[in-house]
């Protein structure tokens, strides 16, 4: 009967990607009887060259794969098969699925999940949408699925673990290696609430060319994905490619014509990837499975996102609907509503304290 030791040996393997290992684990039913094969036994398994099957006899050794387990233990990562019962459905269905992942955290993965991906250098609108998005979406009971780079990844992250939904952060790099290091602290906090995986061994550093691979199971565990702020040469355009191949549901949100970052997501909405510009844009499409309805959804984030207009005096009133009607920098709030600058800005001041705006940059934003 196969062991684990058995699977960690073949995947360290030179050469044997994901595609290739699966391929003799359907071909053999049994990763112990490659390790007890002779040449002849791998006869008929599709893409396995010669060279291949020569690598594969000359490295028949469990020595190194024995100390690496110890190491995996003293990590406290698990082990997800391709074989095992709680590896996902929504993964083993693309083409080339991991045959291994290495995860950190509750490993418990639900078919019930969105991918939100976006730039790294998103602007404040783009980073807040992503937040807003993974927030609302994670407090219905979806799992928010993204890679922890910089920029969009983090906010999706962050958004899903404002409420008690879960996160799945699926790293280029293995789970033991914390990259980029300014999340550090956001890894802890999702290694303890939700999931961190990778088909990559313990002690992989990031490369490029590790993501690309990497987003094909971002979306290959989402029923769709959520491309926020893409400039036309973005990662993110290769998840929304894979999702495609996939047979997953692309989304996009409109962003400012003008911008760099914004032409790859918004040719994606001319190209027919569904347009975003509320919650239930996604939840319509998800609403079988959350065995909900959209009327009570759209009630309880009316409610949730509800101004309470008693509360306010009628220049903060009158500030707060010049910033909804795209004034946003403090020059151009002042000239809107005719106050002088002292009486808008200290009732800007007033409406941050209230939490109904945030500043960034010399702008405003309604939260």
């Amino acid at each position: 009967m196969e062991n684990i030791y058995h699977w960690l040996w073949l995947s360290k393997i030179p050469g044997i990607g994901s595609k290739k290992f699966v391929n003799i684990y359907k071909h053999f039913k049994d990763i112990e009887k490659v390790y007890q094969a002779n040449e002849l036994d791998f006869h008929g398994i599709p893409h396995l060259s010669k060279n291949d099957i020569r690598t594969i006899m000359n490295n028949k050794d469990l020595n190194e794969t024995y100390e690496y387990m110890k190491y995996l233990k003293k990590q406290k990562v698990d082990l997800l098969l391709y074989k095992d019962n709680k590896y996902p459905t929504l993964l083993k269905e693309i083409y080339d699925p991991p045959a291994i992942l290495y995860c950190k955290g509750k490993l418990e993965i639900d078919e019930v999940a969105i991918s939100i991906v976006g730039s790294r250098k998103a602007s404040y609108y783009g980073l807040k949408m992503a937040e807003k998005l993974a927030y609302e979406l994670a407090s219905l009971g979806v799992t928010i699925i993204s890679g922890m780079a910089k920029g969009i990844d983090t906010y999706a992250h962050k958004g899903a673990l404002q409420t008690k939904g879960k996160t799945i952060a699926v790293l280029g790099c293995g789970v033991d290696v914390i990259y980029p290091t300014e999340n550090a602290e956001l890894m802890k906090e999702i290694e303890k609430r939700g999931l961190i995986i990778s088909e990559y061994p313990l002690k992989t550093f990031p490369k490029a060319n590790n993501f690309p691979a990497r987003n094909r199971i971002i979306s290959g565990l989402s029923m769709g994905t959520i491309i926020i702020e893409a400039g036309e040469k973005s990662g993110s355009l290769i998840t929304a490619e894979f999702a495609l191949e996939q047979g997953r549901n692309v989304y996009a949100i409109p962003g400012n014509i003008d911008t760099q970052n914004s032409r790859g997501s918004n040719n994606l909405l001319k190209e027919g990837a569904k347009i975003v510009t509320k919650v239930e844009d996604i939840l319509e499409d998800l609403v079988p499975y959350l065995k909900t309805e959209i009327s009570s959804l759209n009630k309880k984030f009316k409610q949730d996102n509800a101004i309470n207009y008693k509360e306010l005096t009628s220049e903060e009133k009158n500030i707060l609907e010049k910033i909804k009607m795209g004034y946003n920098h403090d020059n151009d709030i002042i000239n809107a509503c005719n106050y002088t600058a002292s009486v808008v800005n200290s009732n800007l001041t007033m409406l941050e304290l209230k939490g109904i705006i945030e500043k960034h940059r010399n702008q405003y934003f309604i939260k």
